[in-house]
């Protein structure tokens, strides 16, 4: 019998601080999604903030964050806290 494995992207670094490992794992999950391997992004301690798109910082690191957050939502992409 095959077993079925997920992927698990897992980011915990406050996004407020430094946005790039929240938009790496988001990125990772949604590149191995796409490719149809099941997985998905775990967040916890300050990753959580990156949830809330006010408060992510202004600029190129903010912005390629909320991208990532945008299209991992557009592809369904699940998220675990």
């Amino acid at each position: 019998m095959a077993s079925l494995r997920t992927l698990v992207f897992f980011a915990a670094k406050d996004s407020l601080e430094d946005p790039d490992p929240v938009r790496n794992a988001f990125s990772f999950a949604l590149t191995a999604a796409k490719s149809g391997l099941p997985a998905e992004v775990r967040l916890a301690g300050g990753a959580l903030q990156a949830l809330h798109q006010e408060k992510v910082p202004a600029g190129v690191k903010g912005d390629r964050l909320r991208k990532a957050l945008l299209d991992a939502t557009a592809a369904g992409l699940r998220v675990t806290l």
